[in-house]
């Protein structure tokens, strides 16, 4: 049972991992959660930014994970859509990221952003499904210049007993959305081995 998002997130990343281990098991693939990202803001000035979920391979970031947990409700998504964005725009700058641990900070590993770079948002919500789902394509339509809508996946999934789940992405019209996370993800297309 899912109380928070936190909770959330713990099931995802421990299914995301088994995914990995089962599927790839040749492939390197390193989970984050909650990672403090160090960029230039719109004033230029160095910010701290903390993505939900970060998904590397060996070198390079593939995937980054944006959550809301609503169950009873439309989840804000203009802040995490927005944040994607940003990571987006930043996404030729190297990237530190470190595991914090109960013993003290460990060595920061150096990471560049991928550039089949996975953005997504997902959201459990009320399953008030067209008022939701209109105002993010709407929000997405006004990002869109920024060019990561082709790299962004919006998934949405009701709570209702008649709500129904979502998923779609503004680079559909461009290539296949399912193709695309799982080289990403998976490790299948051979640039991602490194």
């Amino acid at each position: 049972m899912l109380n928070n998002e936190a909770g959330l997130q713990a099931h995802f990343v421990k299914h995301l991992a088994s995914v990995f281990t089962a599927r790839v098991q040749d492939v390197d693939r390193r989970i984050f959660v909650e990672p403090p990202f160090k960029i230039l803001n719109e004033d230029k000035e160095v910010e701290l930014y903390i993505p939900d979920i970060v998904i590397c391979s060996a070198r390079k970031i593939i995937g980054i994970v944006e959550l809301k947990y609503a169950p009873r409700g439309k989840p804000k998504f203009k802040p995490d859509i927005r944040k994607l964005c940003h990571f987006f725009a930043h996404r030729k700058e190297d990237i530190e990221l470190r595991d914090e641990r109960y013993l003290g900070p460990t060595k920061p590993s150096t990471f560049r952003f991928s550039r089949d770079l996975l953005l997504v948002y997902a959201a459990v919500y009320d399953g008030a499904l067209d008022g939701w789902k209109n105002g993010v394509r709407k929000y997405m339509a006004e990002v869109e210049g920024e060019g990561a809508e082709k790299s962004l996946f919006v998934l949405g999934a009701g709570t209702k007993a008649d709500a129904q789940a979502c998923c779609w992405s503004m680079a559909a019209r461009d290539r296949n959305p399912s193709s695309v996370s799982t080289q990403s993800f998976l490790g299948e297309a051979s640039h991602e081995r490194d």
